[in-house]
């Protein structure tokens, strides 16, 4: 069982996830009028995203989730399935 700290770390992994994949149609409806600026420095913040939820996929592997962030986790999962089309679009 993970402890508190971990457990709390967990959660804001989670939210913090969730509301960029969340974003990422609103995102790609606006992502080619922005200068080149904005579009590289939203394109260069994902390889940390990305390094986030490798960091929760090892957390889940090792069976530290509570079941509500199981349910976080999965619900994430689909977000990420039904948005990754168009975050990759956007990063090509």
């Amino acid at each position: 069982m993970a402890s508190l700290v971990e457990t709390a770390r967990i959660d804001a992994l989670l939210d913090q996830l969730s509301g960029e994949w969340a974003d990422v149609p609103e995102v790609a409806a606006e992502f080619f009028g922005w200068d080149l600026g904005e579009r590289l420095t939203y394109t260069e913040e994902w390889p940390l995203y990305d390094d986030k939820l490798y960091l929760l996929e090892q957390v889940v592997e090792q069976g530290n989730l509570t079941p509500a962030q199981r349910q976080r986790y999965a619900a994430l999962l689909e977000l990420i399935e039904r948005n990754r089309p168009l975050r990759d679009q956007m990063l090509r």
